[in-house]
């Protein structure tokens, strides 16, 4: 009798594997999906021209959307969840300030057009339910940003307007949180913060002025996002 309820009970967990296997899927394999954000970029100047000790040419902090795609894999081992992922977001973070050093007109404007996002990184995270995913990301990014300089009414001379875009990379630190429903549907949420560093750009100006400015830029980016699980 007792061997009957055994094998009865085993019968019974066979049965309900499938059902098990559906309300909380494995983490390990592919995806790929997409994502919306908001961004806030911290970016300030300094002329290379300027004695030492000059003040910086100014600072600002750009903000605005961005929306793009990622893909990626994850492997699972028992309640640890760890993978990389790529993604790449065309972005409408903007920002200006005026240029301050001393003997600049008050129509003189520096603005910043980050236009472009993209990311590799790793991350590790772990389930505090069977569907839901805790995780830390690190990794490595990089971004587009149009440098523009213009005046309309200089003090001395006659107008002049002045642009370049640069590339830069650096590093990534994030956190966010990740939902499955069901077996090919996940939400996310997090936070990432993008460190660019100083780095040296050129703007060719209409007067024929030549001119290098070093820009250091960081970024707090806030989105959310989708992904279909294969």
């Amino acid at each position: 009798m007792r061997t009957l309820r055994i094998v009865s009970g085993l019968l019974c967990l066979a049965a309900a594997l499938p059902a098990l296997a559906q309300s909380a899927p494995g983490w390990s394999g592919c995806f790929a999906g997409g994502q919306a954000g908001y961004g806030r970029a911290n970016i300030k100047g300094w002329s290379d021209t300027n004695p030492p000790g000059q003040p910086s040419i100014g600072a600002t902090t750009a903000s605005g959307g961005a929306l793009g795609g990622q893909a990626g894999c994850d492997l699972q081992a028992g309640n640890w969840v760890w993978g990389a992922q790529v993604s790449l977001s065309l972005a409408n973070i903007t920002g200006s300030h005026r240029y301050k050093p001393f003997g600049s007109g008050p129509n003189d404007r520096v603005a910043y057009d980050i236009g472009a996002l993209a990311t590799l990184s790793g991350r590790l995270g772990h389930l505090f339910r069977p569907n839901t995913l805790g995780y830390v990301r690190a990794g490595a990014a990089w971004t587009r940003t149009n440098h523009d300089d213009s005046d309309p009414a200089p003090l001395f001379g006659p107008a002049y307007t002045g642009d370049t875009t640069a590339t830069r990379h650096g590093w990534l630190l994030g956190i966010g949180i990740e939902h499955r429903y069901g077996r090919h549907l996940s939400a996310f949420a997090e936070y990432t913060h993008m460190n660019f560093g100083k780095k040296t750009v050129t703007i060719h100006y209409s007067d024929g002025v030549i001119a290098s400015y070093p820009f250091r830029q960081r970024m707090d980016f806030l989105g959310v996002g989708v992904n279909y699980r294969f």
